[in-house]
């Protein structure tokens, strides 16, 4: 109520001023509308009358209080129809069904790409490996993948630690006793500290020779408990002959059954002791 009794007061403000104003032009200029009359007498158009005047200053008027008492609209201009509401859910309809598209198309696309990436993976893939087989096949190339700095060092120790045991592998890779297989009978033994074992490795030692039982070093060993007794005694007799039969003759019990050294094992083991020749062959 109080914005319509404030619209009309501004419309009676502004009739009083207008109203005003209209006297102050009719007081100023008087003869004004007689000559607009005679005017347009002469060019033959109709002359307004008062009463034609009033009733339009009154529609005028109307149409003003109108447009004063009405309230601003947004930019709509009014309710929509409902063929306006059908439009818009078909619009947004479609506008859903063009995003769904795109969304499929991008999908798909994106599969696509994944797809031909993984195709270049295996054919690279492929391609690496059929490199690494003819470079191992016809090249005798090895080639090593490493992941980090840290795994490059300890690869390149490795190698040169091999590089610097290869010689001493080579020379005793050529075995001058092709005959002497590994066995638990001519495997090693474990010495402890305090020396314990030794006398195992000595015995050990001896069965490397050929026809050498463990009951026959068992026999060398007792009679010569270290390989420096065995030189002194050699040492210690004047002729060759009597060097090679030396062991000749010593009893050797093996399980109820007795017997002696012969003259081709003593032969032997002295040869293995006092050769100088690394090339000899013992036996």
């Amino acid at each position: 109520m109080s914005v319509l009794r404030r619209a009309k007061t501004w419309e009676i403000s502004e009739s009083d001023a207008s109203d005003d104003e209209s006297t102050a032009d009719h007081h100023f200029n008087v003869d004004t509308p007689s000559k607009q009359t005679a005017r347009l007498e002469a060019e033959g158009e109709k002359v307004p009358s008062l009463t034609d005047k009033c009733q339009t200053s009154s529609s005028s008027a109307k149409q003003n209080q109108r447009h004063a008492l009405s309230p601003p609209r947004p930019g709509a201009s009014g309710t929509p129809s409902p063929a306006r509401k059908r439009r818009s859910k078909e619009e947004m309809e479609a506008d859903r069904r063009r995003a769904e598209e795109k969304k499929e198309t991008r999908e798909k696309q994106r599969a696509v790409r994944a797809q031909r990436k993984e195709e270049r993976r295996h054919e690279q893939s492929r391609r690496r490996e059929a490199v690494l087989v003819y470079l191992q096949l016809y090249k005798n190339i090895s080639l090593v993948f490493l992941d980090d700095w840290q795994d490059v060092t300890d690869h390149v120790c490795a190698v040169t630690k091999s590089l610097a045991k290869r010689p001493f592998k080579l020379l005793t890779e050529r075995a001058e006793l092709p005959f002497c297989v590994d066995g638990s009978w001519a495997s090693g033994a474990r010495v402890e500290r305090d020396g314990s074992g030794l006398i195992q490795v000595w015995s050990k030692q001896i069965q490397q020779l050929n026809r050498v039982s463990p009951a026959v070093a068992s026999t060398v060993t007792k009679s010569f408990p270290s390989p420096r007794l065995l030189l002194q005694a050699y040492q210690n007799l004047g002729s060759e002959e009597e060097r090679k039969r030396m062991l000749v003759g010593l009893l050797v019990k093996n399980g109820g059954k007795e017997r002696r050294i012969g003259p081709d094992i003593s032969s032997r083991i002295y040869r293995c002791f006092t050769a100088q020749n690394p090339q000899l062959v013992l036996d």
